[in-house]
């Protein structure tokens, strides 16, 4: 390719702003399908501390698809900044920190 017709056209941006470094996505692997087995929402959603989340069980590769998805995930705004604000990267924090700013953000429709 060129660089005004380049072979590989799906980039994305790691980080924000002039610090961004712009990364090439493997295209055909972003869109690829995903079937999850993940817990239920309702699990999760009545849990209310890193503990209670840790305490969820994980589903087994026995267990029905919970969610069919891609590789890419964008999130919403609200999600992003969650994210970006938690000091810890523990994965369990984070799931806490975006369903948080989710009910919050969801709240006010209701």
């Amino acid at each position: 390719g060129t660089r005004m017709q380049p072979t590989n056209k799906v980039v994305a941006l790691m980080g924000m702003g002039a610090r961004g470094t712009a990364v090439v996505i493997d295209e055909k692997q972003a869109v690829k399908s995903l079937n999850l087995r993940c817990p239920y929402l309702n699990l999760i959603d009545t849990e209310n501390t890193v503990e209670g989340i840790q305490a969820i069980p994980t589903q087994g590769d026995d267990a029905p698809v919970t969610c069919e998805a891609n590789n890419v995930f964008i999130p919403a705004p609200w999600m992003r900044n969650a994210v970006l604000n938690e000091i810890d990267l523990c994965p369990f924090r984070l799931i806490l920190a975006t369903r948080l700013s989710n009910r919050k953000i969801y709240s006010r429709f209701l």
